[in-house]
Parts: structure tokens; sequence; C-alpha cells
């Protein structure tokens, strides 16, 4: 509460300071003030402001030491700013200028002060979003990791505020734009933040869109090779995975509607009647159904939206395919790195039925029992396979792990992964078995092992179901049709019909025969509303 002057002078219009016997209030007093009352103030905000912006000057000039008043001066010009926008209207680009100018030779504390003005200013509406938000993907490059770290939870957070009620796609575009440029800038630290931001925004759902995919794909080929590993990690589905001490997104949907199933038994009870409770308390409880309600089904449309992979939104997943081949041939990272590459690419060729003939020629160098990481690697050849490969593009492939794995020297666990692969590949494209071959590693159906024995006739049961043909006459079992064959390579299976037509045709037969069915003057099925007394829905 003022002092009993300061409401005296207020009521006459005029200030007891400078010029009077009264002090001159604190910062705290005179912003609560001017909040209170800035036209009978705009003359001490003048001279306290002309006296801020001197300091700035010299802060300016000598960034590495600042006044002792600078920072309370500060703080209270940001805070009632917004009560003068004439006055203060260049105050935001001022600030926004020497933090990013000067970041590097400013104080710790100057340097978390001007970003705190800055956002403080933001949240008042003098600053637009978009240009605060460049200008922290730019500040990331700063070597002070307490003002990174801030920066990347503002950034975070004001980007999904922005985004919570409806999808605002400049401000979105704008910054995914200026996020390519800063991939390729030198400053792998600004570089990698800005990354992290992008995939944290990713999984939060805010930017689920095939924009943010292609432009976090595009860092697997830039400079620094932190940013290869971390645009790898989230196209192989890191992202998707909970972290540590957070709940899942599907436990929260649990949650929340368990929250529904609650209020509704406090709301109605057991019969559903809520006759005996007040008026108001009823209401209130109908309120927070509906709320509960509505987050739940907005969680339920997101999880949806979701439920496709990073892998599938790549525009050119081929032209990715190719160059990230090519950087692994020439690639002199850990095996750890080029590890995750294969599998990048595996997937790549999988899930989008690529042709890149000569990555098997280059994964059938690591195809070796002693390989490091061998059933890794054994996996991701299997991952690759899908029914558009050519047979002579994986004969040799079988026929290498018929010669290294399973073999007579080898051991037994060695014997049983190698089989199992086989079967894999042979259950994608069975063309690529031939008969010679498959009778040898069918013969180890009498091998002492349990789990080779298992192998080699789970080997022989597919070629039962799928090509008979190619096993010896009495490998086939009885009643096997001998006409069960693969479809030829290229062979697509066209609809000829609709799935589940047959049980309207059925449905209308069943209807005809109990006389509810009546008959137009074509003579076919009348529509669902010219039936005679509405017992067809009931029928059904």
């Amino acid at each position: 509460r003022p002092p009993l002057k300061c409401v005296r002078a207020r009521a006459g219009s005029f200030c007891p300071w400078p010029g009077s016997m009264a002090a001159a209030p604190s910062l705290a007093t005179l912003q609560n003030l001017v909040r209170r009352d800035p036209d009978g103030y705009t003359e001490e905000v003048g001279r306290r402001l002309r006296h801020f912006q001197s300091l700035l000057a010299l802060v300016e000039q000598q960034p590495g030491s600042s006044p002792a008043d600078f920072l309370p001066l500060l703080s209270f010009v940001s805070h009632i700013a917004a009560c003068f926008p004439s006055l203060m209207a260049d105050l935001p680009e001022g600030l926004g200028r020497l933090l990013e100018e000067r970041h590097d030779v400013l104080e710790p504390a100057v340097r978390r002060a001007l970003l705190q003005a800055l956002v403080l200013l933001r949240n008042r509406g003098m600053v637009p979003p978009l240009a605060l938000l460049q200008r922290c993907f730019r500040l990331f490059r700063c070597r002070d990791k307490t003002l990174r770290a801030r920066l990347y939870a503002y950034v975070v957070t004001d980007i999904k505020t922005a985004n919570r009620k409806a999808r605002d796609q400049p401000l979105n575009r704008a910054l995914q734009n200026h996020v390519i440029h800063i991939l390729q800038e030198p400053s792998s630290v600004g570089a990698k933040y800005a990354l992290r931001a992008m995939i944290e925004l990713y999984r939060r759902q805010v930017w689920r869109d095939a924009k943010t995919v292609n432009v976090i794909a595009s860092a697997l080929f830039c400079p620094h090779p932190k940013l290869r590993i971390a645009a790898l990690h989230f196209l192989l589905g890191a992202h998707d995975a909970p972290r540590d001490g957070e709940d899942s997104e599907e436990e929260e949907l649990q949650e929340a509607r368990g929250a529904v199933s609650k209020l509704r038994e406090q709301l109605g009870g057991k019969d559903g009647s809520h006759e005996s409770r007040p008026g108001r308390c009823v209401n209130k409880k109908k309120r927070k159904l509906q709320r509960a309600m509505r987050s739940t089904k907005s969680r339920g449309k997101a999880e949806a939206a979701a439920s496709f992979a990073a892998l599938h939104l790549l525009h050119d997943p081929f032209t990715l395919a190719e160059k990230l081949f090519a950087e692994l041939r020439r690639s002199s990272e850990r095996f750890e790195v080029r590890l995750l590459m294969i599998n990048l690419l595996s997937r790549l060729v999988g899930a989008h039925r690529l042709q890149l003939p000569n990555f098997f020629p280059y994964l059938q160098r690591y195809l070796q029992p002693h390989q490091r990481d061998i059933t890794m690697l054994l996996a991701y050849l299997v991952q690759a396979c899908h029914e558009l490969l050519t047979a002579e593009m994986l004969s040799p492939l079988l026929l290498h792990l018929a010669n290294h794995f399973v073999t007579d020297k080898s051991r037994p666990e060695m014997v049983a992964i190698g089989l199992n692969t086989t079967r894999e590949v042979c259950a994608r494209v069975p063309l690529a078995m031939d008969a010679t071959l498959l009778a040898d590693l069918i013969e180890y159906r009498k091998d002492r092992d349990k789990a080779v024995v298992a192998a080699a006739r789970s080997l022989l049961q597919l070629f039962r179901d799928r090509m008979p043909a190619l096993l010896h006459k009495k490998y086939r079992g009885k009643g096997c049709d001998l006409g069960e064959k693969p479809d030829a390579y290229g062979a697509l299976q066209v609809a000829t019909g609709v799935e589940g037509a047959e049980l309207l045709s059925a449905r209308e037969a069943r209807l005809a025969a109990a006389g509810k069915l009546r008959r137009d003057e074509d003579g076919g099925p009348a529509g669902e509303g010219d039936t005679d007394d509405g017992s067809e829905e009931e029928e059904a």
C-alpha cells in the first residue's frame, strides 16, 4: 500500500519527487505504483528509462563488467514496458541485439537477466514470437551451458503453447526453414541443440509432420558426427520409447479414462440417477466430467495421428538410402555407428520395397560366425528382404550362410542361427532357395542338438506349405498340393471384388427366404427404407 503522501500527490496530479522533501521510492515500490496509475508516473519512468539507456550503452562498450544498478533497472523496465508501449518500442530490439552480439563476453548473470527480460516482453506482447524464437535458435551457439538449457526449455515450451489451440503453420514453417540453415553452420553446439529441440517437439506431438522428419533426416549428411548419430537414432524410432521417470502416452491415456469412469460413478451412481444430490454439486461434477472427456478424446486423436513411424514420412527414401549407403562405404566411424547405418538402410529397403543391389554383397562381408554382434547383423539381413527382390540377389547370401554357419565344424548354436535366418529369408523370398541346398539343410533334423533339430524342422515345414515341389517326394508329407507355389517375381494380386460383399448377399438371401425383403420394379432388392415393418433391422 503506497504511503499517504504518495496517494495525496497522485490525487493532486503531481509527483512529490524530485523537487520535494519526500525521498524517491525504491524500484519495487515504483513498479507497483506505475502498474496502478501509469499516466501519473510518466515523468519519473522517463527519467529512469534514460538512466537505463545510458547504462545499456555502457554495457555495450564494456560488456565484461556491468554497473551495480543495471540488473535492477533491467528488471524494472521489462516489467513496466507494457504500460508504455510507445516509450519502450525500441527496448526489445536493443536487449536482443546486445545478447546476440555480445553473449560470449557478457557476464553469466547479465546473459540470464537479458533472456528473462526478453521472455517477459514476449509474454506481454511486445516481441513477435517468430523473431524471438529465431534469435533463441541462433543463441544455441553460446558457450554458457546454463543459458543453453534455459533457451532449450523456453523454445520447446513456447512452440508447444503457440500450437496448443490450433496449428500455427506460418510460425512452424519459418522455424523449420531456419533450423535447416543452422544445421549447415560450422557451430556444432548450436546445431546440436536445434536438432534436439526439433526431436523433442516431434516426440511431444507438436511438430509431428513430414517436413520435420525430412529436416531431421537431412542431418544424416551434416559435417558433425554427433548430429548424424542423433538423426540415426531418431529415424530408428528411439523417440518413441518412454523416458526414465516419465509415463508413456498409453499409461496417461488409461489414467484419463479411469478418471472419466470415476467421475461418472460419482455423478450418477450405479443406476445413473442423481435426483437426491444437490443441483449445484451435480452441475459442477458434470462440467468436470465434460472437460475430462474432451481431454481423453484429444489424447486419443493425437495417439491415432502419431501411429505412423518417422521412416514412413520421408519424401524420397530411395535417394536417402543411396546417399546413406555411399556414406557407409567410405565411413571410418566406429563399428557401433556403422551398425546403426546398416540398421537404418535395412529398414529403408524393407519398409519402402527398395532395390539396392550393392547393399547385400556389402552386408555379406560381415556375416561370419566370429563377427561381433552377428545376431543383429542377421536380423538386419532379414528385415531388408521383401517380395520385390530377385532370387539372384539373395541366392549368394543363402549359400554363404550354409557354408559358414550350417556346417559340421560350427557350434550348434551357430548352426541353429544359420538355419533360422535361412528360414526367415525364404519366408519372404521363397524363390531364392534351390532344391540341392534345401536337401542338405533339412538333413540337420537328425542332429543331436534340440535347437538345430527344431530349426531344420521349421525350414522343412515352411517349404511343405509354400513350395512342396522343391522337396524330395518322401519329405513332402501326406496330402500335399504340388500345385502350391509362390507367385512369380513381380506378380501382383489384384482385387476382383469388395471384401465382405458375400455377407451382404447372404443376408439378402436369408431375408428373401423369410419373405421379409421386398423387390423393386426391376426385380432387385429394395432399399433399407422400403422394408414393410422394419423387421429387417431386427433380423440383422
